[in-house]
């Protein structure tokens, strides 16, 4: 008897340390906070802050705020030009900061400095965007549903979990993601975007079959806003997944690399991996 209650305790303390090392597991991914479906972590720069950071995967470089990057001590050595719906704004960036999320570091990070009024009208405390120039360095996994960012190895490990595979092009850091827009038809090149909410389409050369086209459709970037064409697309197909019935955003403007003809939103997915380097993504769908 006294030895069935000992192994009853010990198995106990077992279980409790093997939950206690789930948990130390855990902690090693950055805590991400989910405002109208975009993803904000808390970010140390310079071994300043915290700093709250849109995760941004279709922005190729991470910005701050101007009071931001005065406060994280940046020290500007080149300047960056900034593409937004065709429009381009020269910044100040610099080469040589230092980025914390979670557990993960890197060096030698590009953060541009510049306005980020869009973006602090979804949360009045960001300051600033997280993108690809940190995001890139290793494979992540943005978990909507735990709200997790997972950097490196750690994301590795969950992505294994996740059931739609595709392959995906790597495009100045941007992943670009084979979509169609209409049953049967052809595929387009999205980026895959957590910093987007809505489907949108660049239709100047071809347009996809659209219901229901109205002219209230507005985008927020980095340069203001924008009033655009917005209508229904009865069915979009993405690695084996088919959503029906989904708004969308048209615009027509000449993009720089000509690589991808608009966006699609990561949130609409519980948790998305991406792996550039081996040019993987997958995918969750939401339930």
């Amino acid at each position: 008897m006294t030895w069935l209650v000992r192994f009853r305790i010990s198995r106990i303390l077992a279980l409790a340390l093997l939950s206690l090392g789930c948990l130390a597991a855990d902690n090693q991914g950055g805590s991400i906070v989910i405002k109208d479906g975009f993803v904000f972590v808390d970010t140390i720069i310079n071994g300043r802050g915290p700093f709250r950071m849109l995760v941004d995967t279709g922005t190729t470089t991470s910005l701050l705020a101007p009071d931001s990057a005065t406060a994280a001590g940046l020290a500007y050595d080149h300047r960056v030009v900034l593409i937004s719906l065709g429009d381009e704004t020269l910044v100040a960036a610099t080469s040589t900061g230092e980025l914390r999320v979670g557990s993960t570091t890197a060096t030698g990070v590009e953060i541009a400095v510049a306005p980020i009024g869009h973006v602090r009208k979804i949360d009045r405390g960001a300051h600033g965007i997280l993108g690809q120039s940190f995001l890139s360095r290793s494979a992540y996994l943005i978990d909507y549903a735990r709200k997790k960012l997972w950097l490196g190895e750690d994301a590795m490990r969950r992505a294994v979990e996740l059931p739609l595979i595709l392959s995906a092009q790597q495009t100045n850091g941007r992943t670009i993601l084979p979509v169609t827009l209409q049953a049967g038809g052809p595929f387009w090149r999205l980026t895959l975007d957590s910093g987007a909410s809505n489907l949108i389409v660049n239709c100047n050369k071809r347009c996809p079959m659209i219901t229901d086209l109205r002219s209230d459709g507005r985008i927020m970037a980095l340069v203001g806003e924008r009033p655009v064409l917005g209508g229904t697309l009865r069915q979009v197909e993405i690695g084996g997944a088919r959503m029906s019935f989904v708004r969308a955003l048209l615009i027509d403007a000449d993009l720089a690399d000509g690589q991808d003809e608009g966006v699609i939103p990561s949130q609409w997915f519980s948790a998305v991996y991406v792996d550039g380097n081996a040019g993987l993504v997958r995918l969750a769908q939401r339930r």
